[in-house]
C-alpha cells in the first residue's frame, strides 16, 4: 500500500514540475510534457551528443598540402553546419511554447553560443586537440546564419499570413 502511494507522490510530483516547467517558458500547443520532451527536446539532446562525441575524438595534422587544407576546410565547415542544426532544434522547441520572436532568437541564440563555449573548452581536455577562440567565431558563423535563415522564413510566413 505505501508503495502504490509513494508511486503516486512521484507521478504527482513529476506532473507538476512538468507544469511549472511550461509554465516559465509558456504555454504549449496543446502537448503534453512527454510529447514536448519526446518530439522537441529529446532531438536537442541527441544532437548535442553527437557533439560531444565528435568533439570528444582525437585529431592529428599531418603536413601542409593541398588535401590537408581541404581537410581543414571540411572540419570547418562541419563546425558551422553542427551549430546551425543546434540552433535550429533549440529555436524550434522556445517558438512551439508560444514565445515571442525575439526572446525564440534571443534564448536560442543564447543557448547555442553557451555550448559552442563548453565544447571548445571540452576539446581543450581531449589529447592532441586544442579549444580555440577561432572555432567559437567559426561556431558562431552557424547560430547566426540560422537566426538568419529563422527571421527571413518567420518574416515571409508573418507577411503571408497579413494578406
Amino acid at each position: 500500500m505505501n508503495r502504490k502511494r509513494n508511486n503516486e507522490k512521484t507521478k504527482y510530483r513529476y506532473e507538476n514540475m512538468g507544469k511549472k516547467l511550461l509554465a516559465v517558458f509558456g504555454e504549449s500547443k496543446n502537448l503534453s510534457l512527454g510529447e514536448y520532451w519526446l518530439f522537441y527536446l529529446a532531438p536537442i539532446f541527441l544532437w548535442m551528443l553527437i557533439i560531444y562525441i565528435l568533439s570528444s575524438q582525437s585529431t592529428f595534422t599531418a603536413g601542409s598540402n593541398s588535401f590537408d587544407l581541404i581537410a581543414y576546410l571540411l572540419r570547418k565547415t562541419a563546425h558551422i553546419g553542427e551549430y546551425f542544426v543546434l540552433t535550429i532544434l533549440i529555436i524550434r522547441s522556445i517558438e512551439v511554447l508560444d514565445q515571442p520572436i525575439n526572446r525564440v532568437l534571443l534564448m536560442s541564440g543564447a543557448f547555442s553560443f553557451l555550448y559552442a563555449l563548453s565544447d571548445e573548452l571540452h576539446q581543450s581536455f581531449v589529447p592532441l586537440r586544442d579549444g580555440k577562440v577561432t572555432d567559437i567565431g567559426i561556431d558562431f558563423i552557424g547560430i547566426v546564419l540560422a537566426l538568419l535563415v529563422y527571421a527571413l522564413w518567420y518574416n515571409n510566413v508573418q507577411k503571408k499570413q497579413k494578406k
